[in-house]
C-alpha cells in the first residue's frame, strides 16, 4: 500500500473502470460530468457531492462559482447518479474521489486535461479516514487530514521540521496567514527561502501585493507563473493538499480540504523536483508596484499622476498617505 504521484489521464482509465465511485469537489465541468454519466450508464454505482450555493449574507468562498450546482446535480439525477448539494460548517474546497476502495486527490476539480495535481492513495486508513470526511465526520490519520486549518497545521510542521535550511512554497493564491509568518521568519534569519504564486497574484488585491513586496524585500524569493501547485518541502519533510497559503480562521477554518504531510520518502523527492520545474519556468516577481495619486482640488481627474513605487517598503507603507489612491497595476502597464 503507497501513496504516489498520478496524473489525469491514469484518473480517467480507474475512473471508466471503477465499480463504485464516490466524488467531491466545488463544481464539475461539462466534461468530467459526462465521465460520471457514462459510469453510470454501464452500471456503476456513483455517488457525487457538490457544496450548495452559498446563502445569502453567507461567504462565499467560490466567487459564484458554485451557483449551477444545483442545476448539476439535477442532471446528475437524471443519468442515474446518486448526487446530492452539501451544506456544512465549512465552506468544501476539497477535491477527491474514491473508486474501488483507492483514494485520489485533486486539486483543481478532476478537469479532463491540464496541469492538475493527482495523487494515487490505496492505505486502508486514509480510504477510511476520507470517507467519512465525505459523510461529514471529523476525520484524520497522521497523514492525511481535512480542514484548512488541520492542513495548514501540517504545512507549518513540514516546514519546520528542521529549525534551518531551504524552505520551498508554492500556492495559487497567498494571503496573510501562518505561512506567511513561518517564510518571513526563516527568511529573516537567513534560510533560503523560495515561493511560487499563480501570475493572478502579482496583479491581484493590493493587500497581497503589500504582503509579497514585504516577503521580498525580507529576503524571500519570490516567482511568478500561470498554473501552479499546492505544496511545501523543507530539508526533511513535504507537504501537499488543496488548501491554499491564505488564513485559516473563522469560517475558514473548518473549510474542507485535503492536506497530506510526506517524511522522508520518494513521494518527498517528487514533490521536490517538481517545484524545482515549475521554479525553472517561472518569471521573477516584481516588487515595482505604480501607485495612481487622488487629483487635488482643481486638478483634472481626467489627467491621474502616477507614482512608481521600486522601494518594496514603499510600496508597504504607501496607503496610510494622504490623496493616495492605491491601485496595484501590472508592471508593464502605464
Amino acid at each position: 500500500m503507497s501513496i504516489s504521484l498520478a496524473n489525469s489521464n491514469t484518473f480517467r482509465e480507474a475512473l471508466r473502470d471503477a465499480h463504485e465511485i464516490e466524488l467531491s469537489a466545488y463544481l464539475l465541468a461539462p466534461s468530467m460530468r459526462g465521465l460520471l454519466e457514462d459510469a453510470a450508464a454501464r452500471g456503476a454505482h456513483v455517488h457525487v457531492r457538490l457544496p450548495a450555493p452559498a446563502a445569502p449574507g453567507q461567504p462565499d468562498l467560490s466567487g459564484k462559482a458554485t451557483a449551477n450546482n444545483a442545476q448539476v446535480v439535477d442532471e446528475l439525477r437524471a443519468h442515474g447518479i446518486d448526487a446530492s448539494l452539501v451544506t456544512s460548517a465549512g465552506p468544501q474546497h476539497a477535491k477527491l474521489a474514491i473508486l474501488d476502495e483507492v483514494l485520489w486527490l485533486d486539486d483543481r476539480n478532476f478537469p479532463v486535461s491540464g496541469p492538475d495535481t493527482v495523487l494515487r492513495d490505496d492505505k486502508v486508513n486514509d480510504v477510511q479516514a476520507a470517507r467519512a470526511a465525505l459523510d461529514g465526520r471529523v476525520a484524520s490519520t497522521p497523514q492525511l487530514t481535512f480542514t484548512k486549518h488541520d492542513t495548514l497545521t501540517q504545512e507549518v510542521h513540514a516546514l519546520n521540521s528542521s529549525e534551518h535550511g531551504p524552505i520551498d512554497v508554492e500556492s495559487e493564491t497567498f494571503g496573510p496567514g501562518t505561512i506567511s509568518r513561518v517564510l518571513d521568519a526563516r527568511a529573516l534569519q537567513g534560510d533560503p527561502v523560495r515561493l511560487l504564486v499563480a501570475r493572478r497574484e502579482h496583479q491581484g488585491p493590493l493587500q497581497e501585493q503589500r504582503l509579497l513586496a514585504k516577503l521580498a524585500s525580507d529576503g524571500v524569493q519570490i516567482r511568478i507563473r500561470a498554473q501552479t501547485d499546492k505544496l511545501a518541502v523543507s530539508d526533511t519533510d513535504g507537504w501537499i493538499g488543496s488548501a491554499n497559503a491564505t488564513a485559516a480562521s473563522g469560517w475558514t477554518a473548518d473549510q474542507f480540504e485535503w492536506g497530506l504531510e510526506v517524511g522522508p520518502t520518494p513521494l518527498l523527492q517528487t514533490l521536490r523536483d517538481r517545484f524545482m520545474t515549475a521554479w525553472k519556468t517561472a518569471k521573477p516577481f516584481s516588487p515595482e508596484i505604480r501607485v495612481l495619486m487622488k487629483p487635488f482640488p482643481g486638478e483634472s481627474s481626467a489627467d491621474p499622476r502616477t507614482i512608481v513605487c521600486k522601494n518594496p517598503k514603499t510600496i508597504v507603507s504607501s496607503s496610510t498617505r494622504p490623496r493616495l489612491s492605491i491601485k496595484a497595476l501590472r508592471p508593464d502597464s502605464a
